[in-house]
């Protein structure tokens, strides 16, 4: 039956609705599972609220106000101490289902866990479906939860290089095919898989390789290299520390596959996150923009009259949408509820930038919005906001070239890849591949992914800040994201972190590949010591060179 209208938060679109028909009530592979390792235990008072679940109505999935939603049940506490139970706790989250009609999120603290690696003595755990939410979106939802001590200027480093439009760009539109793109992804199926490692052939059911164990094995290493040493290599070799952090994954791929006596002679392939145009929102509140108003002076959004700004504040207009999802309380007791803000201050260039409009709860107030699908709000600014898309992430398949032996060729080639990705048509082919995997999972009501697509599935995750986050004025040490992975479609994925001036390395793999955190930990190890090998050839280049001037 179709659901009431009361009842109806919004349609999730076609790419989040990709996402939805995951097996969230049984076992999910969409999952995001953040861990926090906080320098202090940890106590908080105050969350934002996720009060709507899925509901389907003719293979359209809507989000839905949760009648029975509780905060109690989403924030919850676990007082376990022990380092080996904790680690299995948190590796277990990915796959743990979600409570049935209940919103797709939970917020865990392990006030007794203490790490002596990280010198940390809590963790605080942040476990979000993907259809709410992705990695820019907790990056964003850091700058609102955590406390303001700088933290919040990462975003702005993630906006987009701006592209010169010219005759010549429009008429390249003419040209544009789906040639290219669909040859990565044949080229993607079945390439250059990870094979088994010696130990574990002997007791392979000889079923295959597309038939993975349901079993997950996970390390982490969040201290692996110092930021400031990654970024002296990256000055030396003249390359972007993401075509060096690329290369340190594809020189540990080759090590593994030729110890296991693949083929060498054949490129892999890696399932690389890119920042995406397509239209899954990926955040916590759907359809917004990435926060960059404190970072730019923003101090507040209210409803004020307009003769009420505070002294020395530029008044602004701000044009809205509303939206009932996420509520918190702001000024007077009113309901402050998330909306997507276009602000167009007066002498001012337009631009976009979210915030918390508060709305009056009572429809007798003057400030109450007539309409309220569109209203006019006021707030205040000491400085020019500036504001800009989120730009959602979209995995595209990436060549590793791993038959290339000299290593310094393989970063070459792939700087030279990444600079050809963003000069071709391969994301807005991605962005159509995108698209029609969603309407194929919502036809049949499920989440379809390819089987053995890519050698292994490759993220990174930056804050691009140098101060930590604080919570509630706790320092938060380390960040690791524990993902899900597509078991049958990819069987290993690392993430790269870059946080508090270290860069780590998380990985997940099928145990049918890797048995156990051991062999995991070595990967780790070829990743850093290609990446040192890269740093020491170039000296030796620059050395030569300077011996012979």
């Amino acid at each position: 039956m179709p659901p009431s209208k009361s009842d109806i938060y919004r349609p999730l679109n076609i790419c989040s609705g990709a996402f939805g028909w995951d097996d969230v009530y049984g076992k999910p592979v969409c999952t995001l599972s953040i861990v926090h390792y906080l320098k202090e235990g940890h106590e908080a008072s105050q969350y934002p609220e996720l009060t709507c679940s899925l509901h389907s109505w003719m293979s359209i999935l809507f989000w839905k106000k949760s009648q029975s939603f509780q905060l109690s049940e989403h924030v919850t506490t676990n007082e376990e101490s022990d380092p080996e139970k904790v680690q299995l706790y948190l590796d277990s989250l990915p796959d743990k289902p979600f409570k049935k009609g209940g919103p797709l999120w939970e917020m865990i603290s392990l006030p007794n866990y203490s790490n002596s690696k990280y010198g940390t003595k809590s963790v605080l755990v942040w476990r979000i479906h993907h259809s709410l939410a992705d990695g820019l979106a907790c990056l964003s939802l850091y700058n609102e939860f955590f406390d303001g001590n700088s933290s919040e200027k990462e975003m702005k480093f993630l906006k987009p290089s701006k592209i010169t439009w010219n005759i010549w760009t429009c008429l390249q539109l003419i040209f544009v095919t789906p040639t290219e793109t669909i040859f990565r992804a044949l080229q993607s199926m079945g390439s250059n898989l990870l094979s088994h490692s010696s130990e574990m052939k002997e007791s392979f059911d000889n079923e295959g390789i597309d038939k993975p164990s349901r079993e997950m094995v996970r390390c982490q290493n969040l201290v692996a290299m110092d930021m400031a040493k990654l970024k002296g290599i990256s000055r030396r070799t003249r390359t972007n520390i993401t075509s060096l952090l690329s290369a340190g994954v594809a020189g540990a791929v080759r090590k593994i596959l030729k110890e296991r006596g693949a083929n060498l002679g054949r490129d892999a392939t890696a399932i690389y996150v890119l920042p995406s145009i397509f239209g899954h929102p990926g955040n916590l509140t759907n359809n917004m923009y990435a926060r960059s108003d404190v970072s730019s002076g923003l101090e507040s959004l209210a409803v004020v009259r307009p003769n009420f700004p505070p002294k020395n504040f530029e008044t602004l207009i701000l044009s809205c949408t509303f939206y009932c999802g996420t509520r918190r309380y702001g000024p007077s007791g009113r309901t402050a509820w998330r909306v997507s803000l276009h602000v167009s201050p007066p002498s001012l260039r337009a631009c976009a930038t979210p915030g918390f409009g508060v709305c009056p709860q009572n429809p007798d107030d003057p400030d109450y919005p007539q309409n309220p699908g569109k209203t006019t709000l006021y707030g205040f600014s000491k400085a020019k906001p500036r504001g800009f898309p989120c730009h959602v992430r979209i995995a595209v398949p990436m060549r590793m070239p791993l038959s290339e032996g000299k290593i310094d060729q393989r970063l070459t080639q792939i700087t030279d890849e990444f600079r050809h990705l963003f000069n071709s048509p391969v994301l807005v082919g991605g962005v159509a591949f995108n698209r029609g995997l969603g309407l194929i999972s919502g036809t049949f009501r499920k989440y379809f992914f390819l089987l053995n697509y890519g050698t292994l599935f490759h993220s990174n995750f930056s804050t691009f800040k140098e101060n930590r986050y604080e919570l509630c004025g706790n320092p938060v040490e380390r960040v690791v994201p524990i993902a899900g992975l597509l078991q049958g479609s990819c069987f290993i994925g690392i993430i790269n972190i870059s946080y508090n001036g270290k860069m780590g390395v998380a990985i997940t793999a099928d145990k049918t590949i890797f048995s156990g955190p051991d062999e995991l930990e070595r990967v780790i190890d070829h990743v850093i010591s290609e990446i040192n090998e890269i740093g020491e050839i170039n000296m030796m280049k620059n050395e030569g060179e300077m011996s012979l001037v």
